[in-house]
């Protein structure tokens, strides 16, 4: 079996070994990745709060200024729930926000009238760029830190990762 292109050998007592003598057992993956996933949420607040200081965007703000970005007309309001796997009132809340601080616009569906599009405001945009760049700096000087062989095992690691935390509801793959 491989586990992000390594051999992997199950030994006689039900554990499992990676080819480099690392015992690969999945309690101990589940409780290092419980670990290490809100590390990587901290980071992102961190950066955030270094752009924007204490009254910085949420990590929904967040996630929800990338989903409408990603649409090229605008999105709506029930889409963006079902994106995010929240209930749409709480997709309001956070839409309110953003239309609070500037960041998004509310925008009649020229499809539709009776319906609204959100649209990501120049604002947005541009603080989703700042943020974007402050993350990729921030990640690749870290990342650098780390000798080539390491990073190309944690790319692997990574696209092992995304395979595993597939959405269920996923039918693409």
């Amino acid at each position: 079996m491989l586990l992000g292109g390594e051999a992997v050998e199950r030994e006689d007592n039900g554990m499992t070994r990676v080819h480099n003598h690392i015992p690969v057992e999945t309690d101990a993956l589940v409780g290092r990745m419980e670990q290490v996933m809100p590390k990587f949420q901290h980071v992102v607040k961190y950066v955030l709060t270094q752009i924007q200081g204490e009254d910085r965007l949420t990590l929904q703000q967040l996630r929800s200024l990338r989903a409408i970005a990603g649409s090229e007309t605008g999105m709506r309001t029930t889409k963006l729930a079902r994106l995010l796997k929240i209930a749409s009132p709480t997709a309001t809340r956070i839409i309110d926000g953003l239309v609070d601080r500037g960041l998004v616009t509310r925008q009649p569906d020229v499809e539709d009238r009776r319906r609204i599009r959100l649209v990501l405001a120049p604002p947005g945009r541009d603080l989703l760029e700042q943020y974007e760049v402050a993350l990729h700096d921030h990640l690749a000087s870290r990342l650098n830190e780390l000798p080539a062989p390491h990073r190309q095992r944690l790319w692997q690691s990574l696209a092992d990762l995304e395979t595993i935390l597939r959405d269920p509801d996923d039918t693409n793959g």
